[in-house]
């Protein structure tokens, strides 16, 4: 708790990024594209998060458990694939199952879907006192 968080995120592809960070109590908040950097993360680029020079840090601020960041990046631009936290919501409580498997089953259909236009991953992790 109260340590800062920084990570690294690359994609084969180019393509446009959107961040979540999604709570273990619901809470679902996207990250904000000043501290995503440009909108597109360059094939083979590796992008430090929050972007160098963005005036942007994140802190954990309380313990939580199952919280978990959701990345999404779609080749040629997001466009009407934008996701929302309204979205990530629903498709995270229309399954009887936990929040996480929900939300990759929902990301992984997007994905095959899009027939190799978007990835998606996640990692789920508890913060601790």
């Amino acid at each position: 708790m109260n340590d800062l968080l920084r990570f690294d995120i690359s994609a084969s592809k180019r393509c446009e990024l959107q961040i979540f960070y999604i709570e273990g109590s619901d809470g679902i908040e996207e990250l904000p594209q000043a501290l995503l950097g440009p909108a597109f993360l360059e094939a083979g680029e590796v992008r430090r998060i929050p972007f160098p020079g963005s005036g942007y840090r994140l802190r954990f601020d309380a313990p939580g458990t199952n919280d978990t960041m959701l990345a999404f990046c779609r080749e040629g631009g997001l466009g009407q694939e934008r996701m929302t936290a309204a979205s990530v919501w629903e498709y995270s409580h229309s399954r009887a199952q936990p929040l996480l498997r929900g939300i990759a089953i929902e990301a992984a259909g997007k994905v095959t879907d899009d027939k190799g236009s978007s990835a998606t991953n996640f990692i789920t992790f508890n913060v601790r006192p």
